[in-house]
């Protein structure tokens, strides 16, 4: 499994490369699976990599960052093992789990909420990871803030989650 969001939020100067209609676009929708979830206010939209569905950026902190990956061919009994190998890929690089919360509900939906953190030179992040799955489609909505800012953050954090809308 490859895993960008941590070395994208790393490596970001603060400038979009490219600035297109549809990245300011307040709902964004999967034509595949159905799937849809708001950007929130204060947020701009940045460019998606493949398999992620919304890519967020804090205005005026460019290290902060809400991802929301779709994987929707991931079979019901295949998900612990997605998810396990995703949650593997963030301790191979890095990141120290912080803390986990069992059955974490927003509007309905019921996932596990798992938070990290990590350093990058004298700088510290959280990363809060939460993880859901129906019937085919696995999705993770990862927050990446620096930890000064992690409290500030997570409200929208939250809000894209509650805001996520899939078939």
């Amino acid at each position: 499994m490859s895993f960008t969001l941590s070395s994208t939020a790393f490596a970001q100067d603060g400038k979009s490369k490219t600035d297109t209609p549809d990245m300011r676009a307040k709902v964004i929708k999967d034509s595949e699976s159905g799937s849809a979830v708001t950007r929130p206010d204060g947020w701009v939209q940045g460019k998606s990599g493949k398999g992620v569905l919304a890519t967020f950026h804090a205005a005026g902190d460019k290290k902060a960052q809400i991802e929301v990956r779709l994987s929707p061919h991931v079979k019901e009994d295949q998900g612990e093992i997605f998810f396990a190998s995703f949650h593997s890929s963030l301790q191979k690089a890095g990141f120290t789990r912080d803390e986990v919360r069992e059955k974490q509900t927003y509007e309905g939906k019921t996932g596990v909420e798992t938070e990290y953190k990590t350093t990058s030179g004298k700088k510290e992040f959280k990363m809060i990871i939460w993880q859901f799955q129906q019937d085919d489609a696995a999705y993770l909505v990862v927050g990446f803030f620096p930890a000064k800012g992690r409290d500030k953050y997570y409200g929208d954090f939250k809000k894209v989650i509650e805001s996520l809308k899939v078939d």
